[in-house]
């Protein structure tokens, strides 16, 4: 199972189940035949931006976040805007620097507009590499982010 099937599971999981744990994650992973790790599961909670909300019996739940007025389009530019420090290509590589925190809902956020010049990314807590088709690819999506910028 890829961490994207991993992730859907995880959705549907907690918007049918009120989960306080995760370690109630963990378990429902493997009840399905899937072992992971808390520490898994905790990375996972992070990229989905998953929230604690109050729930029926008074404790706190794990909830999707909750969605605002703004489309994907308007969620990256002010991500970029407000979170990247620096931007830079090599090749096919684009380094997008950005305040700590912030570099896997930014990563998140490009994912999500599926970008036919990327291939891939890896993604820290203050940093992603964008792996792109071609170097050309790189140089299209570097220009995209920059017209963001301005904005």
């Amino acid at each position: 199972m890829n961490k994207a099937e991993r992730q859907k599971l995880i959705r549907d999981f907690i918007t049918n189940h009120e989960v306080e744990q995760q370690i109630e994650i963990v378990n429902m992973l493997a009840e399905r035949g899937q072992q992971v790790t808390q520490a898994t599961i905790s990375r996972d909670i992070k990229d989905m931006q998953l929230l604690k909300i109050p729930d029926s019996l008074g404790g706190m739940k794990y909830s999707l976040p909750l969605e605002r007025h703004l489309n994907v389009d308007e969620k990256l530019q002010r991500a970029l805007n407000t979170s990247l420090n620096r931007l830079r290509r090599h090749n096919e590589f684009l380094y997008l620097e950005t305040v700590p925190g912030s570099a896997s809902a930014l990563a998140t956020l490009i994912m999500q507009k599926r970008y036919s010049e990327v291939f891939g990314k890896s993604t820290d807590d203050d940093s992603i590499l964008l792996i792109c088709n071609s170097s050309e690819a790189a140089k299209q999506l570097e220009e995209i982010f920059k017209f963001l910028i301005k904005k």
